[in-house]
C-alpha cells in the first residue's frame, strides 16, 4: 500500500512538473520581453491541477446525474476506500498534461491542399 502511495505522489509530482514546463515554455515563446509574473510557475501549476481536477469532477457528477448512471459511493482499491468519481477525475488530471504533449506528435494530420 505504501508503494501505491509513493507511485501516486510521484505521478502527481510529474504531472505538476510537466504543467510547470509547459507554462514556462508558453511564457518564453509568447512574451519574451515581459517580466516574469510574481507567482511562480509551480504555484500556478498546482492551482491549475486542483482547478482541472475540480472541473472534471463536477462535469462527471453532472453527466452521471443526467444519465442516471448508478455509481457506488465508495470503491476499494488495494484496501483504500475512494470515491470512484473523484479517483477518476484525479487520474484524468494526472494524465492530461502528458496527453497534451503526446497527441500532437501521434496525430499528425494536415489539411488537404487544393
Amino acid at each position: 500500500m505504501l508503494i501505491l502511495l509513493v507511485i501516486f505522489l510521484a505521478l502527481v509530482f510529474l504531472s505538476i512538473r510537466e504543467r510547470v514546463a509547459s507554462r514556462v515554455r508558453r511564457v518564453d515563446e509568447n512574451e519574451p520581453s515581459l517580466p516574469q509574473p510574481r507567482s511562480s510557475p509551480m504555484s500556478e501549476a498546482i492551482v491549475e491541477f486542483v482547478g482541472t481536477a475540480g472541473g472534471i469532477y463536477l462535469a462527471l457528477i453532472m453527466l452521471i446525474n443526467f444519465l442516471k448512471i448508478p455509481v457506488p459511493d465508495q470503491a476499494s482499491f488495494f484496501g483504500i476506500k475512494l470515491d470512484p468519481v473523484a479517483a477518476l477525475s484525479i487520474f484524468l488530471t494526472i494524465v492530461q498534461p502528458f496527453l497534451n504533449r503526446l497527441l500532437p506528435t501521434l496525430l499528425i494530420w494536415t489539411w488537404p491542399s487544393k
